[in-house]
């Protein structure tokens, strides 16, 4: 199974002004979805997948590399939300992804109704 990874760094908290700058980046409420190559039979959706979401605080002491709001993109933010989590805790959370994916595709627990139909 191949999983492709999507970062999501579009929704920041800002300080309106800090050191002399304008709309300061502090905080990046984030999502990571994970996207599985396995198609979904019954899904919403074609493909199996699952979302991890989080909240970042950036540090703002240091504003000697400052990009203007209007010139920051999904990718520059997601830069620095993966720096601050550091490379070992990115790992942790696609593992948590994958292992979700996993259990959709192959459940080791099932809820049925007594009474009902079992699924096929």
């Amino acid at each position: 199974m191949a999983t492709t990874y999507e970062w999501d760094c579009k929704t920041v908290d800002c300080h309106p002004t800090e050191g002399g700058k304008t709309n300061v980046v502090y905080n990046v409420n984030w999502k990571l979805r994970a996207i599985s190559d396995t198609i979904d039979p019954t899904g919403p959706s074609e493909f199996y997948e699952s979302m991890y979401t989080g909240s970042q605080g950036i540090e703002t002491s240091d504003l000697a590399n400052f990009k203007d709001f209007e010139d920051l993109t999904n990718e520059d933010v997601a830069t620095w939300v993966k720096e601050c989590i550091g490379t070992e805790g990115v790992t942790q959370i696609k593992a948590v992804l994958d292992n979700q994916i996993n259990s959709q595709i192959t459940p080791t627990t099932v809820t049925l109704v007594i009474g009902q139909p079992i699924p096929e």
